[in-house]
Formats: structure tokens, sequence, C-alpha cells
């Protein structure tokens, strides 16, 4: 006796799955173009993606960097080699908070600060308003409260650091260095951190 068996069932079901394979194949094929074409054309920064990235080139300690974010030469906004320096040596640490739309195409913004003299008295860090134009993708102005061309800075903890200054009589060393309201380089950092602990410990003292 003899026992024919139809095959056809069989055949129709192995083609259904090398359909379905086909499709995964192509799905994936589609999504690896798509990922591809979204690696090579990035999305366009928004206005604070800038500041962000100039806060990160300014703190992080790298002129080329700042160079590249920020616009030179325009009202005498550029920030300088030596602010980065600073920034640097006294381990200065910005965020960006926020931004909101200001008067003559400006973002008003508040960005968290600290450096050395917060973590040596375990202080929070400071927070700034500072003020930023944007054109073309690159930073055309930066103020802050205190000044132009002024880095952001904790006021009580810089008033409290001079404050020692004068009582030790070392107010005329520390301005030289520190010149109030202005650019500040490596040389203001060491001064203020050759000084650091004994201030740290007068500003606990002062309660």
């Amino acid at each position: 006796m003899s026992i024919e068996v139809d095959a056809a069932p069989r055949s129709r079901d192995q083609a259904s799955r090398g359909f379905a394979w086909a499709v995964v194949v192509l799905a994936a094929a589609a999504l690896v173009v798509l990922i591809t074409v979204r690696g090579a054309t990035p999305l366009p920064m928004t206005e604070e993606d800038v500041i962000a990235a100039g806060l990160e080139a300014w703190f992080g300690g790298d002129p080329a960097a700042v160079s590249a974010v920020f616009e030179p030469g325009l009202d005498g906004v550029a920030v300088s080699e030596s602010q980065v320096e600073y920034q640097a040596a006294i381990g200065g640490k910005a965020r960006l908070l926020g931004c909101r739309p200001g008067p003559t195409a400006r973002l008003d913004c508040e960005v968290e600060y600290s450096n050395a003299l917060n973590d040596a008295v375990g202080s929070p860090p400071f927070i700034v308003p500072m003020t930023f134009g944007v054109s073309e993708g690159k930073i055309v102005r930066v103020n802050t409260f205190h000044s132009r061309n002024y880095f952001p800075a904790d006021v009580e903890l810089e008033s409290s650091f001079a404050n020692l200054m004068a009582v030790s009589g070392l107010a005329e060393d520390y301005h030289e260095v520190c010149i109030p309201y202005a650019e500040r380089g490596a040389s203001c950092a060491g001064f203020q951190l050759a000084h650091l602990d004994e201030w740290a410990s007068w500003h606990r003292s002062q309660g």
C-alpha cells in the first residue's frame, strides 16, 4: 500500500516564511539608511544649543573651541584666552538653566556657576543672570549683570574673599592681580588658590 503526500501546503508555507524574511531584511536595510541619513544631516542648533556649547567651550579650558563659538571683535565681547585660563585654573563650572527672549534681539538667560571658592566652603552654585546675542550659529554678545566682558561669579563669596584681603592688608596685592570688573587670568586664580584655605576658615567664622 502506498501513501501519497501532498507537498503543496509545505511549499506554500516555505514561500510565506521566505516572504516574511524578505520583509524583515528590507525593513532593516531601510532603518540603516534612515540612521545614516540622519547622522549625515544633524538637526540645526537652536540659540540655546549655541549658548550651551559656548559655555562648555568657555569653561572647558579650550580657547580654540571658544573661538569656534564666539564671534570675536564685536563690541569687545569675545571671550579672551585669559578668561578661559582663569576659569580652568579656578575650577569654574557653568551650566545653562534656560533663556527667554529679551529686547534688542537678545536672550536673557540664567547660568548656574561655581568654582573653587564654592567647593571650599560647601556653598551651592550661584545663579548668574546673563544676556547673550546669537547670530548665524555664533555668540556675538555676552554680558553679565556686572559689566561687559566680565565673567560670571558668586558675588557673595567674591566679596567675602575681598573683605579678608582687606582685613589682612593684602587688598592692594589682590586687586593688582584680580582687577575688579575686568578680565581675570591664571595669575588671579593662583592668588585666590594660594589663600583659599585661609579664606575658607575665615568665611566660616563669620557665620
